[in-house]
């Protein structure tokens, strides 16, 4: 399965790569992304500044997806004594 992503930014970025980031973001470092074109559009810049919406394919194949919707998951919070 193929998956079309966008990631907004100030410049063009022809190869995304990890770790170049604003070491602020809410996750850390890394190389965030959306399916949705309209908010990497708002991501892409501050406003009146112009930006871009960088678009890529991102190839799921091989990758193991955790979906966070899935009403099966369960969480353990909390200590186990």
């Amino acid at each position: 399965m193929k998956m079309k992503i966008f990631h907004g930014s100030k410049k063009i970025i022809e190869k995304p790569q990890f770790g170049v980031g604003k070491i602020h973001n809410d996750y850390g470092r890394g190389f965030y992304y959306t399916e949705s074109l309209e908010i990497a559009k708002e991501w892409a810049c501050d406003y009146l500044e112009d930006g871009f919406a960088n678009a890529y394919e991102l190839d799921c194949e091989e990758l193991k997806i955790l979906n966070l919707n899935d009403k099966n998951i369960i969480f353990y919070i909390g200590y186990q004594y």
